[in-house]
Protein backbone atom coordinates (compact mmCIF):
# COMPACT_ATOMS: atom_id res chain seq x y z
CA UNK A 1 0.00 0.00 0.00
CA UNK A 2 1.44 3.39 -0.58
CA UNK A 3 1.65 6.59 1.56
CA UNK A 4 -1.64 7.82 0.80
CA UNK A 5 -3.59 5.02 0.86
CA UNK A 6 -2.36 4.35 4.26
CA UNK A 7 -2.96 7.61 5.29
CA UNK A 8 -6.39 7.03 3.97
CA UNK A 9 -7.24 4.17 5.93
CA UNK A 10 -5.57 5.80 9.27
CA UNK A 11 -8.08 9.32 9.19
CA UNK A 12 -10.78 6.48 7.82
CA UNK A 13 -10.80 4.83 11.17
CA UNK A 14 -10.08 7.70 13.56
CA UNK A 15 -13.41 9.09 11.97
CA UNK A 16 -14.80 5.77 13.15
CA UNK A 17 -13.57 5.94 16.33
CA UNK A 18 -14.36 9.45 16.86
CA UNK A 19 -18.13 9.13 16.30
CA UNK A 20 -18.53 5.89 18.57
CA UNK A 21 -19.62 3.95 15.22
CA UNK A 22 -18.65 0.67 13.57
CA UNK A 23 -16.15 1.44 10.90
CA UNK A 24 -18.32 -0.50 8.62
CA UNK A 25 -21.59 1.85 9.30
CA UNK A 26 -19.36 4.82 9.09
CA UNK A 27 -21.13 7.18 7.43
CA UNK A 28 -20.43 9.75 4.33
CA UNK A 29 -21.80 12.56 6.10
CA UNK A 30 -22.77 12.12 9.61
CA UNK A 31 -24.74 14.32 11.53
CA UNK A 32 -24.03 14.28 15.52
CA UNK A 33 -26.44 15.52 17.98
CA UNK A 34 -25.97 16.38 21.65
CA UNK A 35 -29.02 16.39 24.18
CA UNK A 36 -29.42 20.08 25.64
CA UNK A 37 -27.05 20.72 28.34
CA UNK A 38 -29.15 23.03 30.68
CA UNK A 39 -30.83 19.88 31.87
CA UNK A 40 -28.35 18.41 33.40
CA UNK A 41 -27.56 22.41 34.56
CA UNK A 42 -31.07 22.48 36.11
CA UNK A 43 -30.49 19.88 38.14
CA UNK A 44 -27.14 19.42 39.43
CA UNK A 45 -26.93 23.97 39.94
CA UNK A 46 -29.50 23.62 42.52
CA UNK A 47 -27.80 20.84 44.50
CA UNK A 48 -24.70 22.04 44.58
CA UNK A 49 -25.89 25.73 45.54
CA UNK A 50 -28.16 24.28 48.69
CA UNK A 51 -25.67 21.72 49.28
CA UNK A 52 -22.26 24.19 49.61
CA UNK A 53 -24.20 25.78 52.39
CA UNK A 54 -25.23 23.04 54.25
CA UNK A 55 -22.01 20.96 54.64
CA UNK A 56 -20.51 24.33 55.79
CA UNK A 57 -23.01 24.53 58.27
CA UNK A 58 -22.65 21.25 59.42
CA UNK A 59 -18.55 21.34 59.15
CA UNK A 60 -18.99 24.35 61.45
CA UNK A 61 -20.91 22.22 63.87
CA UNK A 62 -19.12 18.93 63.42
CA UNK A 63 -15.64 20.14 64.20
CA UNK A 64 -15.86 21.30 67.17
CA UNK A 65 -17.00 17.76 68.58
CA UNK A 66 -14.72 15.97 66.42
CA UNK A 67 -16.94 14.69 63.97
CA UNK A 68 -16.12 16.27 61.16
CA UNK A 69 -14.70 13.03 59.11
CA UNK A 70 -17.82 11.51 57.96
CA UNK A 71 -19.48 14.96 56.78
CA UNK A 72 -16.53 15.34 54.50
CA UNK A 73 -17.03 11.62 53.04
CA UNK A 74 -20.23 11.99 52.72
CA UNK A 75 -19.87 15.84 50.54
CA UNK A 76 -17.11 13.66 49.09
CA UNK A 77 -19.20 11.02 48.03
CA UNK A 78 -22.24 13.35 47.07
CA UNK A 79 -19.61 15.53 44.86
CA UNK A 80 -18.33 12.53 42.70
CA UNK A 81 -21.73 11.44 42.20
CA UNK A 82 -22.70 14.28 40.39
CA UNK A 83 -19.50 14.68 38.74
CA UNK A 84 -20.21 10.98 37.11
CA UNK A 85 -23.50 12.26 36.58
CA UNK A 86 -22.35 15.08 34.86
CA UNK A 87 -19.80 13.06 32.45
CA UNK A 88 -22.80 10.31 31.60
CA UNK A 89 -24.94 12.37 30.41
CA UNK A 90 -22.36 14.66 28.06
CA UNK A 91 -21.84 11.02 26.46
CA UNK A 92 -25.41 10.92 25.54
CA UNK A 93 -25.37 11.37 21.73
CA UNK A 94 -27.50 10.35 18.24
CA UNK A 95 -25.20 10.27 14.69
CA UNK A 96 -28.11 9.82 11.79
CA UNK A 97 -27.31 9.84 8.64
CA UNK A 98 -29.18 8.94 5.13
CA UNK A 99 -27.91 5.25 5.75
CA UNK A 100 -28.94 4.49 9.38
CA UNK A 101 -29.20 5.78 13.22
CA UNK A 102 -27.07 5.48 16.43
CA UNK A 103 -28.15 6.21 19.95
CA UNK A 104 -25.75 6.13 22.84
CA UNK A 105 -27.68 6.25 26.14
CA UNK A 106 -27.25 7.44 29.15
CA UNK A 107 -25.41 3.96 30.44
CA UNK A 108 -23.27 4.20 27.13
CA UNK A 109 -25.30 1.35 25.61
CA UNK A 110 -25.08 2.02 21.86
CA UNK A 111 -28.30 0.99 19.42
CA UNK A 112 -28.34 1.09 16.29
CA UNK A 113 -30.96 1.15 13.36
CA UNK A 114 -29.91 0.82 9.50
CA UNK A 115 -32.24 2.52 7.24
CA UNK A 116 -33.93 -0.69 5.51
CA UNK A 117 -35.35 -1.28 8.87
CA UNK A 118 -36.61 2.02 9.34
CA UNK A 119 -40.26 2.93 7.78
CA UNK A 120 -41.15 6.40 9.08
CA UNK A 121 -40.96 9.01 11.88
CA UNK A 122 -43.72 10.12 14.31
CA UNK A 123 -43.69 13.83 15.76
CA UNK A 124 -46.29 14.45 18.89
CA UNK A 125 -46.78 16.51 21.36
CA UNK A 126 -47.37 14.40 24.61
CA UNK A 127 -49.41 15.33 27.51
CA UNK A 128 -47.01 15.35 30.37
CA UNK A 129 -49.04 13.50 33.26
CA UNK A 130 -52.19 14.47 34.60
CA UNK A 131 -51.35 18.19 33.63
CA UNK A 132 -51.68 20.61 30.32
CA UNK A 133 -47.95 20.75 29.44
CA UNK A 134 -47.19 18.80 26.63
CA UNK A 135 -43.26 17.63 25.24
CA UNK A 136 -42.27 17.46 21.90
CA UNK A 137 -41.66 13.59 21.12
CA UNK A 138 -40.04 12.16 18.20
CA UNK A 139 -40.22 8.27 17.14
CA UNK A 140 -38.34 6.42 14.73
CA UNK A 141 -40.42 3.81 14.45
CA UNK A 142 -39.66 0.14 12.37
CA UNK A 143 -42.27 -1.96 10.38
CA UNK A 144 -43.58 -3.61 13.18
CA UNK A 145 -44.40 -0.18 14.91
CA UNK A 146 -41.76 -0.57 17.20
CA UNK A 147 -39.70 2.36 18.50
CA UNK A 148 -36.28 2.25 17.88
CA UNK A 149 -34.97 5.43 18.72
CA UNK A 150 -36.88 7.80 20.59
CA UNK A 151 -36.08 11.28 21.04
CA UNK A 152 -38.04 13.39 24.17
CA UNK A 153 -38.20 17.65 24.11
CA UNK A 154 -37.00 17.34 27.68
CA UNK A 155 -33.70 16.60 26.51
CA UNK A 156 -33.50 16.91 22.44
CA UNK A 157 -34.95 20.46 21.50
CA UNK A 158 -36.50 20.62 18.04
CA UNK A 159 -33.85 21.57 15.79
CA UNK A 160 -32.26 18.75 16.56
CA UNK A 161 -35.18 16.14 16.36
CA UNK A 162 -36.47 18.14 12.78
CA UNK A 163 -32.60 17.12 11.77
CA UNK A 164 -33.35 13.41 12.16
CA UNK A 165 -36.34 13.47 10.72
CA UNK A 166 -35.21 15.13 7.14
CA UNK A 167 -31.71 13.13 7.27
CA UNK A 168 -33.10 9.76 7.14
CA UNK A 169 -35.45 10.85 4.53
CA UNK A 170 -38.31 8.55 5.82
CA UNK A 171 -42.19 9.42 6.08
CA UNK A 172 -43.33 11.80 8.74
CA UNK A 173 -46.53 11.35 10.49
CA UNK A 174 -47.27 14.25 12.62
CA UNK A 175 -50.27 14.81 15.19
CA UNK A 176 -51.38 18.10 14.96
CA UNK A 177 -53.25 17.89 18.11
CA UNK A 178 -51.33 16.36 22.00
CA UNK A 179 -51.77 13.16 22.34
CA UNK A 180 -52.54 11.61 26.22
CA UNK A 181 -50.50 9.25 27.62
CA UNK A 182 -53.71 6.68 27.78
CA UNK A 183 -54.49 6.72 24.36
CA UNK A 184 -51.15 6.66 23.05
CA UNK A 185 -50.55 3.34 25.04
CA UNK A 186 -54.01 2.22 23.86
CA UNK A 187 -52.66 2.79 19.99
CA UNK A 188 -49.50 2.37 19.72
CA UNK A 189 -47.85 0.71 22.65
CA UNK A 190 -44.62 -0.07 21.21
CA UNK A 191 -43.87 3.64 21.44
CA UNK A 192 -43.65 3.78 24.86
CA UNK A 193 -40.82 2.80 27.88
CA UNK A 194 -42.07 -0.37 29.56
CA UNK A 195 -42.96 1.69 32.65
CA UNK A 196 -45.30 3.76 30.28
CA UNK A 197 -47.05 0.82 29.27
CA UNK A 198 -48.51 -0.10 32.91
CA UNK A 199 -51.95 2.32 33.23
CA UNK A 200 -51.53 4.56 36.13
CA UNK A 201 -53.93 3.89 39.47
CA UNK A 202 -56.04 6.75 39.93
Amino acid sequence: MDVGGARAVRASAASAFDTGLPSVHRPVRVQTLRPRTAVIRGITTPVVGIGIPVVGVLLWTAIPQGEWVPVVVGSVLVGALLAVTWLMFRRVAIWVDSTGITERGFFGVLRHAQRRDIDHVVRLDLYAGGTAETTPQLFVVDRDGRALVRMRGDFWDAAAMDRVASTLEVPEHRHDEPVALDDLRAAHPDLLYWFEKRPRRH
